[in-house]
C-alpha cells in the first residue's frame, strides 16, 4: 500500500475503521463523516472501508483503503489482528483510532479510541433464543457482539451516542463512566423545504 501523505514530524494520523459499511444508514454515517473533514496540513485520515470510491470528492488529507474485511470472519480478523498489523507493517503510529462501527479494535494500548455507537442489539433489553431460527441472528448480535465489544473497551475509550437513552444503556451494558460517553444529536440539513 502506498500512502499519499506527506511525512512531517507534527503530522497526526487518525485511523478510521468502517469496514462493515457498504450501504444503508451506516454507509450514510461514513459519507457524512468524510464530507465533514476539512483540509488540514497537520492531520491525515486513513479510512478503512469496504468501498473503493465515493460519489463526491474527498479532502486531500484522506486516504481510503479497502482491506476486504466485509464478511463476519474477515471483520473479526481485521478488528483483532489485521488493523494493528497493517499499521505496524506500514510504520504508522496513529494519534487516534476512530471506529464508526460501534466496536473498537484490538489496538495499541497507548492510542485512544473513539467509538461511534449505533448498534442497538447488545444494549437492548430483549432476550432472544439461539435455538429459534428466526431469532438466531438477533441472539448472536445481542450476546456475541456484546462480548466482542467489551474486549476492546478500556478506561480511555470514548463513546459517541445520539441519544441520552443510548448513553444510559451503554453505561449499564458495558459498565463505563458517564464521562466516557458524549452525545451528538443528529442534525437536520439547513436546505430542507
Amino acid at each position: 500500500v502506498k500512502l499519499h501523505m506527506k511525512s512531517r514530524d507534527n503530522l497526526k494520523v487518525i485511523i478510521v475503521n468502517a469496514v462493515a459499511f457498504t450501504s444503508g444508514g451506516s454507509f450514510v454515517i461514513l459519507e457524512d463523516f468524510l464530507k465533514s473533514i476539512s483540509v488540514r496540513d497537520d492531520i491525515f485520515y486513513i479510512v478503512f472501508c469496504s468501498v473503493d470510491s465515493f460519489a463526491f470528492s474527498l479532502a486531500q488529507n484522506i486516504q481510503i483503503i479497502n482491506p476486504n474485511a466485509k464478511s463476519w470472519c474477515r471483520r473479526l480478523w481485521w478488528d483483532f489482528y489485521g488493523l494493528k498489523k497493517w499499521c505496524q507493517q506500514n510504520n504508522i503510529q496513529p494519534a487516534l483510532l476512530f471506529s464508526l462501527q460501534s466496536c473498537g479494535s484490538r489496538f495499541f494500548s497507548d492510542i485512544p479510541q473513539i467509538i461511534y455507537y449505533h448498534q442497538p442489539m447488545p444494549i437492548y433489553n430483549n432476550n432472544w433464543n439461539l435455538f429459534n431460527k428466526s431469532q438466531r441472528v438477533l441472539w448472536l448480535k445481542k450476546i456475541v457482539l456484546k462480548y466482542i465489544m467489551q474486549l476492546f473497551i478500556s478506561d480511555e475509550t470514548i463513546f459517541i451516542a445520539q441519544l441520552k437513552t443510548i448513553k444510559k444503556r451503554i453505561q449499564q451494558t458495558f459498565n463505563v463512566l458517564s464521562s466516557q460517553i458524549k452525545i451528538f444529536y443528529p442534525t437536520i440539513p439547513n436546505d430542507i423545504d
